[in-house]
C-alpha cells in the first residue's frame, strides 16, 4: 500500500496547485517534504521484508512500473496518451518533479523523459537511504 502512495499525494498536490494556485517555492517545499516522506517509507519498511533487495523491489513497485509505461510513452508515442495510462505515472511522479527538475539542470540533455528517469533513480536511492539508516540502527 505504501508503494502506491504517490499517487494519491500526486493527485492531492494536483488538486491544490489548481485550486489555491502554488508555484514556485510552494511546491519546491512539498517535493522537499515528499522525499523525507519517502525517505521514511525506506526507513520503515524494513520491518517488513527480509533484505534491501525486496524492500526496493517491493517500495517501488509503482515507481518501476510507471517509468516503464513513461518511456514507453516517450520513446514510442513521443507524448503521453489521454487516459488513464498517460495520467496515472505523471501523477505518480509530480510530487518528486520539482526537486528533480532544479537537479536535472546539472544533465546536458534536457527534457521530461530525462526528468522523469532522474525522479525514479532519487526515489530509489532516498528510499535506499532509509532503509540502510534502519538497518545500521539496529546492527
Amino acid at each position: 500500500f505504501l508503494g502506491a502512495s504517490p499517487f494519491a499525494l500526486g493527485f492531492l498536490l494536483d488538486f491544490v496547485m489548481r485550486k489555491f494556485d502554488w508555484y514556485g517555492i510552494t511546491i519546491l517545499i512539498i517535493s522537499i517534504l515528499f522525499f523525507i516522506y519517502w525517505f521514511f517509507m525506506g526507513y520503515i519498511s524494513i520491518n517488513y521484508t527480509k533484505s534491501v533487495l525486496e524492500s526496493i523491489l517491493i517500495g517501488n513497485s509503482f515507481a518501476f512500473i510507471s517509468i516503464i509505461i513513461i518511456i514507453f510513452q516517450m520513446i514510442f508515442l513521443g507524448r503521453f496518451m489521454f487516459n488513464i495510462f498517460g495520467i496515472l505515472p505523471q501523477m505518480f511522479y509530480l510530487n518528486s518533479l520539482r526537486v528533480t527538475s532544479i537537479l536535472s539542470l546539472f544533465i546536458p540533455i534536457h527534457n521530461m523523459s530525462v526528468t522523469f528517469v532522474l525522479s525514479f533513480i532519487l526515489m530509489i536511492a532516498v528510499y535506499y537511504f532509509g532503509y540502510n539508516m534502519r538497518l545500521k540502527k539496529i546492527q
